[in-house]
């Protein structure tokens, strides 16, 4: 007989099938094509003023907003309108025809070099914006990069043509030479560098135009080159657009926009390029459901606010959604962005980015619904948590492990499913973030708030991976990017948990060794244990890198391996212990690369509980490891610098400053690239100094390398 749950839940299945293929019916009418749109740029490029020219350009606003006035639709949070620059990803709408796009702002600033990243995986297409007056920028270039390793489309607006010393040929000859060859221009500037300035398409019934254009095309399309040669012409208008998509959609060129977003020109050129080239084929609303969540946010209510990319299928009011790793949560309130703002609907379909409510369990990169056919496979239940830059020591028991194995955070989760990869295909690699170099404790300014303090940033670090804590002596120590971060933190403090908190002792995270062996012991009836089990473990160095290793050296028949049932999981009971008192050594940080061996094990006859084991083994560890003492390592990053050639010498001596080790020199005709090591410590300002050395032409890119 069939059980009376599996008819219900095979009830509710077709239902739910039911359901779709009405909305797939209804959304096939009418339905607008889709397009997710990014907008990056390096700092004061002018990224959120094009957002702003292309909300009101789309008539999603009736006015443009400005930077410096604090008016801007998509920087809403206080001390982004104080400093004038883009801290947390927005989404806006507008329509152009028959495309619904929702324009992502994200930020600019290094310090937020993660949040832009959990933002490209939700992307159709890109808009990177550069200055024609600065040109090719420090994070212009780590920007392209990010896109081109996550397989988003990029087109580029090269913005500022009326500002003096705008030089749009140079910045073109830049891009071609530090981003990629394959650009395609699409128009070109008349008087740049004065309030005249102009921004002329291309006329591709032109034959000279038409000409260029193909020749640019079929250097990356044979069968256009094929047609080109047979035909001895260029091809048609109509063939060029079809060729100039194709090739953009799949990130093989890239066009290029001229114009100015104070003033608006080029604007309409640029809207019309990305919606006519980059809107992927639409989603399927009858397919399983599937989608990301790039943003949390607490709502007034206290509740969670998530910000979710719909994939495929349909999200609907009062759906109860799998989260993945065994959790769920119900719908409770979904509004999706269009023109104008977020309007409360009673579902989402496929393409549209929505603000969900009551997924009261999610966190930032979690995926909604059914994700079986991604690429990497079945999602960890941890697979967005971020891999902080100490060794994870529960996880390196007996695993020899290199030094370097914590310089990223694991990939941010590709959520299309096998029945959307076809519809709206999703970046072909994943992100890998860096993990926070920095950790700084956090102190509530009225003592008696301070537990509402760990409270708080418990919260914060459950919605988002990125966020590491640990308790430190009457305070919290948390993990951060850097100063700005530190600041948006102590806002959202202050305003979102009313706590106003100090920051203090800011320093790279560091970790502990073992300077020599050490040895401890507790046994039952010794004066202060109360614990029903008696271990004994010695501590002693080990390689640098190898992690943590566990040897079990104890007589067998004193191991209570019936409270575990087998030598393996005892093992990995000790294994879960010893983390906590290896989780903060003598002097507060991590303790790594040493052997512990148990060198002692007994319980009476009636057994130890699993309790006494735990509290046991970090008592003597801990006491084992304070009689080894330890020696505090810093973080070493292997750094690559991308430099003018003719600043070597500069570069060079400022490396020496910071106490770097530099590599071998590699020197192309216009740039150089040095390698080698430096304190995380000096990253920051080396930097700082390298964007005024280079004339903020210099690329500094960095990951954990080994602690010394």
């Amino acid at each position: 007989m069939e059980h009376p749950n599996s008819a219900t839940a095979a009830h509710r299945d077709a239902a739910q099938r039911d359901a779709a293929r009405r909305d797939a019916s209804a959304a096939g009418a009418d339905a607008p094509r889709r397009l997710n749109l990014g907008v990056l740029a390096h700092v004061d490029a002018g990224k959120t003023s094009l957002t702003e020219a292309l909300l009101h350009a789309g008539g999603a606003i009736d006015r443009i907003g400005r930077v410096d006035a604090g008016t801007t639709q998509t920087d809403t949070l206080a001390l982004e309108r104080q400093r004038g620059i883009t801290i947390r990803s927005a989404v806006a709408a507008f329509r152009v025809g028959d495309v619904a796009v929702n324009l992502v702002d994200t930020p600019g600033h290094p310090d937020f070099i993660a949040e832009v990243d959990r933002s490209l995986v939700v992307l159709d297409g890109a808009v990177l914006v550069l200055s024609a007056v600065e040109g090719v920028q420090a994070q212009t270039v780590v920007l392209y990069r990010a896109l081109r390793r996550l397989g988003v489309p990029v087109a580029m607006f090269i913005n500022k043509i009326d500002r003096r010393g705008a030089a749009p040929a140079r910045v073109l000859d830049e891009i071609r030479y530090r981003l990629s060859p394959a650009v395609v221009p699409l128009g070109r500037v008349r008087e740049p560098g004065t309030a005249k300035a102009e921004a002329l398409p291309l006329d591709r019934d032109d034959p000279a135009v038409a000409e260029d254009m193909t020749a640019q095309l079929a250097a990356h399309d044979d069968e256009l080159l094929e047609e080109w040669i047979t035909e001895r012409r260029p091809v048609g208008r109509r063939h060029l657009h079809t060729a100039l998509g194709r090739l953009t959609r799949s990130g093989t060129v890239h066009p290029v926009v001229f114009g100015s977003a104070r003033t608006g020109v080029g604007v309409g050129q640029l809207i019309e390029t990305v919606v006519r080239l980059l809107p992927p084929p639409a989603g399927d609303p009858a397919a399983p459901l599937s989608a990301q969540i790039f943003k949390v946010e607490r709502s007034s209510g206290g509740g969670r606010q998530c910000t979710v990319r719909m994939r495929a299928g349909v999200l609907r009011v009062r759906d109860r959604v799998p989260l993945g790793g065994g959790r769920s949560a119900t719908v409770t309130d979904l509004q999706v962005y269009e023109p104008g703002g977020p309007v409360r609907r009673d579902r989402a379909v496929a393409g549209q980015i929505a603000r969900v409510r009551g997924l009261d369990g999610a966190r930032i990169g979690d995926c909604i619904g059914d994700w079986t056919g991604n690429r990497s496979g079945a999602w960890p239940e941890a697979a967005t948590q971020s891999t902080p830059r100490v060794p994870d020591l529960a996880a390196r028991t007996a695993l020899p492990v290199p030094d370097h194995a914590a310089q990223t955070v694991p990939p941010v989760p590709d959520c299309t499913a096998e029945s959307a990869q076809s519809a709206q295909s999703a970046p072909p690699e994943q992100s890998a973030l860096p993990a926070p170099g920095f950790e700084t404790r956090v102190v509530a300014r009225d003592p008696a708030r301070q537990g509402d303090l760990h409270r708080a940033l418990t919260e914060l670090a459950d919605i988002d991976p990125l966020i590491a804590i640990r308790p430190d002596r009457g305070a919290v120590r948390i993990s951060i990017y850097g100063e700005v971060q530190q600041q948006v933190l102590a806002q959202t403090l202050a305003t979102e948990f009313g706590i106003d908190t100090d920051f203090r002792d800011t320093t790279v995270m560091c970790v502990e060794r073992p300077s020599s062996t050490g040895s401890a012991v507790l046994r039952m009836g010794d004066p202060g244990h109360l614990h029903r089990f008696t271990l004994g473990v010695r501590v002693e160095p080990a390689a640098p890198g190898s992690g943590v290793e566990l040897v079990i050296a104890a007589e067998r028949s004193g191991l209570p391996l019936h409270v575990y049932a087998t030598m393996d999981g005892f093992r990995a009971a000790l294994s879960d212990h010893i983390a906590e008192p290896l989780s903060s050594g003598p002097h507060g940080w991590p303790v790594t690369d040493l052997r512990i061996t148990v060198t002692d094990s007994g319980y009476p006859p009636a057994g130890p509980r699993a309790v006494d084991v735990r509290h046991t083994t970090e008592q003597v560890v801990r006491e084992a490891v304070r009689r080894a003492g330890t020696t505090v390592c810093e973080p070493v990053d292997r750094f690559t610098v991308e430099i003018p050639a003719d600043t070597l010498s500069a570069v060079l001596g400022l490396l020496a400053r910071h106490g770097a080790v530099p590599d071998a020199p590699r020197t192309g005709d216009r740039l150089t690239v040095v390698t080698g090591t430096v304190r995380t410590a000096a990253v920051s300002t080396l930097r700082a100094a390298l964007h005024g050395t280079t004339h903020g032409q210099g690329v500094l890119e960095s990951a954990l390398d080994h602690y010394a």
